[in-house]
Protein backbone atom coordinates (compact mmCIF):
# COMPACT_ATOMS: atom_id res chain seq x y z
CA UNK A 1 0.00 0.00 0.00
CA UNK A 2 1.22 3.39 -1.19
CA UNK A 3 1.77 6.36 1.68
CA UNK A 4 -1.36 8.18 -0.86
CA UNK A 5 -3.02 5.32 0.22
CA UNK A 6 -2.84 5.16 3.94
CA UNK A 7 -3.14 8.68 4.10
CA UNK A 8 -6.64 7.94 2.64
CA UNK A 9 -7.69 5.08 4.79
CA UNK A 10 -6.14 7.25 7.66
CA UNK A 11 -8.82 9.82 6.75
CA UNK A 12 -11.25 7.71 6.31
CA UNK A 13 -11.27 6.22 9.99
CA UNK A 14 -10.91 9.48 11.22
CA UNK A 15 -13.86 11.20 9.27
CA UNK A 16 -15.87 8.07 10.31
CA UNK A 17 -14.78 8.57 13.86
CA UNK A 18 -16.09 12.27 13.44
CA UNK A 19 -19.36 11.19 11.98
CA UNK A 20 -20.07 8.55 14.80
CA UNK A 21 -19.16 11.35 17.45
CA UNK A 22 -21.63 13.83 16.69
CA UNK A 23 -19.23 15.80 15.82
CA UNK A 24 -20.17 17.36 12.61
CA UNK A 25 -18.04 20.70 11.92
CA UNK A 26 -14.47 18.45 12.23
CA UNK A 27 -16.33 15.66 10.36
CA UNK A 28 -17.64 18.10 7.44
CA UNK A 29 -14.11 19.64 7.26
CA UNK A 30 -12.54 16.09 7.31
CA UNK A 31 -14.62 14.75 4.49
CA UNK A 32 -13.61 17.70 2.05
CA UNK A 33 -10.27 16.90 2.37
CA UNK A 34 -10.91 13.43 2.31
CA UNK A 35 -12.67 14.25 -1.21
CA UNK A 36 -9.92 16.38 -2.28
CA UNK A 37 -7.18 13.16 -1.27
CA UNK A 38 -9.55 10.77 -3.68
CA UNK A 39 -9.40 13.04 -6.38
CA UNK A 40 -5.81 12.99 -7.06
CA UNK A 41 -5.08 9.49 -5.78
CA UNK A 42 -4.45 7.29 -8.54
CA UNK A 43 -6.26 4.80 -7.12
CA UNK A 44 -9.62 6.37 -8.08
CA UNK A 45 -8.75 6.59 -11.58
CA UNK A 46 -9.80 3.23 -13.42
CA UNK A 47 -13.89 3.45 -14.90
CA UNK A 48 -14.70 0.69 -12.47
CA UNK A 49 -13.35 1.78 -9.44
CA UNK A 50 -14.64 5.51 -10.78
CA UNK A 51 -18.19 4.58 -10.91
CA UNK A 52 -18.85 2.87 -7.39
CA UNK A 53 -16.81 5.82 -5.89
CA UNK A 54 -19.54 8.55 -7.79
CA UNK A 55 -22.75 5.85 -6.42
CA UNK A 56 -20.44 5.93 -2.62
CA UNK A 57 -20.51 9.53 -2.62
CA UNK A 58 -23.84 10.27 -3.98
CA UNK A 59 -25.33 8.21 -1.40
CA UNK A 60 -23.16 9.96 1.31
CA UNK A 61 -24.34 13.48 0.10
CA UNK A 62 -28.10 12.30 0.18
CA UNK A 63 -27.24 10.69 3.67
CA UNK A 64 -26.06 14.55 4.86
CA UNK A 65 -29.17 15.87 3.83
CA UNK A 66 -31.04 13.80 5.95
CA UNK A 67 -28.39 14.16 9.06
CA UNK A 68 -28.27 10.60 8.77
CA UNK A 69 -24.50 10.86 10.28
CA UNK A 70 -23.72 6.93 11.07
CA UNK A 71 -24.86 5.62 8.02
CA UNK A 72 -22.63 8.42 6.58
CA UNK A 73 -19.90 6.73 9.07
CA UNK A 74 -20.45 3.38 7.74
CA UNK A 75 -20.50 4.09 4.41
CA UNK A 76 -17.12 5.38 4.61
CA UNK A 77 -15.72 2.79 6.61
CA UNK A 78 -17.82 -0.32 4.85
CA UNK A 79 -18.34 0.84 1.47
CA UNK A 80 -15.23 3.33 0.81
CA UNK A 81 -12.50 1.48 2.68
CA UNK A 82 -12.77 -1.50 1.37
CA UNK A 83 -12.94 -0.43 -2.70
CA UNK A 84 -9.78 1.26 -2.08
CA UNK A 85 -7.83 -1.72 -1.11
Amino acid sequence: MTDSLQRIHQQIATTANYFRMGMEAMASDSFVKLVESLLTSSNTQNTETAAQLNFILSEIIAAQQRCDYLYIADLLQYELQPLLE
